[in-house]
């Protein structure tokens, strides 16, 4: 997020509740003692239809696929009130509805999805500080408690989305405030070939112990399929604070267009350490059977067109002055090189521009830099610790919007490969007269 990156409290956020109790049936064998005689062959039954089912608030969505139901039943939804809570949830601070899925009992031949949708601020939580970790836990009738499998945590604006699978109805809870997840930046305007880097965030809020508790499987970077591309490969560093900031690079490739980025980040199987009687604040813990929840963070990208006009160096000067120079340049150089540059076209420049040069055996061989101004000119400070022949190495243009113009063979083409910096002082490389000495 460009802006702040979001954050949650550490407090569990909403409550579903869903049906309990699976139960089944069956037909016992003729036993009369008739004869038997050759059925004739069964027409292949006809599996029951898919379907989709939501409550009445629009807050819960079962999506059962075809075959998964033995038998053509109605599903149903519907919101439930506080006191139906279970027993051990009896002191737990409601923030969200409850609902039941029927019929009770139902069991499915292969996993349905349930989809929750929590609102944040209903939650309790402020979007601008980040978006909560939400979980789905599953109580069966027995009263064992386990996540639903395959969970996948997403948001939208101030709205969160999980969900999970299951193959039977239970009392089902979302739980949410394990951790701030956050991306910086989640908008990006920029031009075809230019780089940004992403900053993914896990912060810990409850003080049980992070490191063993994400991390366990690859984080797995993505993109869409209008432009975006994903660099190299993630680094990752836990603070001894336990919070976890996870960076990756993409780039606008060559398409012109709208596109997505992200990273999907799986919480490993110790889930119980992440959200259990610390987190929830129950005055009994709820053992919990471990499953995967997988975060997905993401992003939107602009990619405009290139910069079709080259730009050009329209005047370039080097000049050294053996006196130190100002201390705001920060090292007690013995000389110093003032370069001085003319861009042109200044339309072909990106925004706020900033010339970076590279030179050996100046600046301590450190990049020195400066703003392009609104003339396309530019004034590079460069400290001198010694005389003798300096390289140019590098010279690039990078704007805000992550466009490098590199100009390295326009520079050397100005100045020469080499500069030889002697005893006298004034311009040892290209042409046109000095600018004055630092003040």
């Amino acid at each position: 997020m460009p802006s702040d990156p979001r954050r949650l409290a550490a407090a569990a956020a909403a409550l579903v509740m869903l049906a309990a109790a699976c139960g089944g049936g069956g037909t016992s064998p003729d036993t009369t003692g008739s004869a038997v005689t050759s059925p004739p062959a069964s027409p292949t039954p006809t599996p029951v239809p898919a379907r989709s089912v939501t409550s009445d608030d629009g807050l819960i969505t079962v999506d059962v696929p075809e075959g998964a139901l033995s038998e053509d039943v109605e599903v149903t939804a519907r919101t439930l009130s506080e006191d139906e809570l279970p027993p051990e949830l009896a002191s737990f601070e409601l923030r969200g509805a409850l609902h039941e899925l029927g019929p009770p009992g139902t069991e499915f031949e292969v996993p349905v999805t349930v989809t929750r949708r929590v609102d944040v601020r209903q939650a309790g939580f402020d979007p601008a500080d980040g978006m909560p970790l939400v979980v789905l836990g599953i109580r069966d009738g027995d009263g064992t408690w386990t996540f639903l499998a395959d969970q996948e945590v997403s948001w939208d604006e101030e709205t969160v989305e999980v969900r999970g699978t299951t193959t039977h109805f239970s009392t089902v809870v979302a739980f949410a405030g394990a951790a701030i997840v956050s991306m910086d930046p989640d908008d990006v305007d920029a031009r075809v070939g230019a780089t940004w880097e992403v900053e993914y965030r896990l912060v810990d809020r409850t003080g049980l112990p992070f490191p063993g508790v994400v991390m366990k499987r690859p984080i797995e970077p993505f993109v869409g399929d209008r432009g975006v591309v994903s660099l190299g490969r993630f680094t990752s560093t836990v603070f001894s604070d336990g919070n976890l900031r996870i960076h990756h690079g993409y780039r606008c490739d060559d398409v012109v267009g709208t596109d997505v980025f992200g990273a999907r980040i799986t919480v490993s199987e110790h889930l119980q350490e992440f959200v259990g009687e610390e987190l929830i604040k129950l005055s009994i813990g709820i053992e919990v059977v471990p499953q995967t929840v997988q975060v997905t963070l993401m992003g939107t990208a602009t990619c405009r067109e290139s910069i079709v006009e080259e730009l050009d160096i329209g005047r370039a000067v080097m000049c050294v002055f053996h006196s130190p120079p100002p201390p705001r340049y920060g090292s007690d150089w013995l000389s110093y090189v003032l370069s001085l540059f003319g861009f042109g076209p200044v339309s072909a420049l990106p925004p706020d521009p900033e010339l970076e040069l590279t030179v050996e055996g100046a600046n301590g061989d450190r990049p020195a830099t400066a703003p392009i101004d609104e003339k396309g000119e530019a004034l590079i400070v460069s400290g001198l610790a010694s005389m003798g022949t300096k390289d140019i190495v590098e010279a690039v243009v990078r704007g805000s919007d992550g466009t490098t113009i590199d100009l390295t063979e326009a520079v050397i083409a100005a100045f020469g490969e080499q500069v030889v910096v002697g005893p006298e002082e004034g311009r040892v490389a290209g042409k046109g007269s000095c600018p004055p000495p630092l003040p």
